[in-house]
């Protein structure tokens, strides 16, 4: 019994000393120097925790997939046409705010076996540009283009993928009675 007593007791106080180890303590207040003549003196109370995460990657500059690399369907409980293509991205990313615009070029169209003309499909080819604007944090983007498409997507360096949806409520309410859409893409850095 003394020695599991022991043994609790050194663990007790090995985790103690990490513990103390690991925690630093700050003045709650006065000035804090910079250790130089002349530095400028910051009050403590002005410091403040922050939630908001700094980007790993800045995303500024082109962005575009490979044919295919892109995939998505309309009216998506009942999907009408499915389509394949590519999308291009121009970012400029100020701190964790994205802006830009968004292009998707359709190389594929695939009617669904019960649309047989009845409802129309897009075109192939590159649709209208876009604006886009979202924000970043850590290796994350989540972006909206023209206020209907939302974009929630990861990155590395030279690559980003994710999907999208447009219109949850499958009739988008901007007065173009356009049906929603989801989808999957990904598209590499350019240059």
């Amino acid at each position: 019994m003394n020695i599991i007593r022991f043994r609790l007791l050194a663990v007790l106080l090995i985790s103690i000393i990490i513990i103390s180890g690991c925690t630093t303590f700050l003045p709650e207040s006065g000035p804090v120097t910079g250790g130089e003549e002349g530095a400028a003196e910051t009050p403590s109370e002005e410091r403040e925790l922050t939630t908001a995460i700094t980007p790993a990657r800045d995303l500024t500059g082109d962005w575009e997939g490979l044919s295919g690399s892109a995939k998505w369907r309309n009216n998506v409980g009942n999907p009408a046409c499915s389509y394949e293509g590519f999308f291009r991205f121009s970012f400029e990313q100020d701190g964790n705010t994205l802006t830009g615009t968004f292009t998707s070029i359709i190389t594929n169209i695939i009617p669904a076996e019960w649309n047989q003309g009845e409802v129309p499909c897009g075109a192939t080819g590159a649709q209208p540009s876009f604006p886009l604007t979202g924000t970043v944090s850590s290796s994350r983007a989540e972006f909206t283009v023209a206020d209907i498409i939302k974009f929630s997507s990861s990155f590395t360096t030279d690559l980003m993928q994710g999907t999208f949806e447009s219109c949850s409520n499958q009739i988008c309410s901007d007065g173009t009675r356009a049906v929603g859409a989801i989808g999957e893409f990904k598209v590499m850095r350019q240059g």
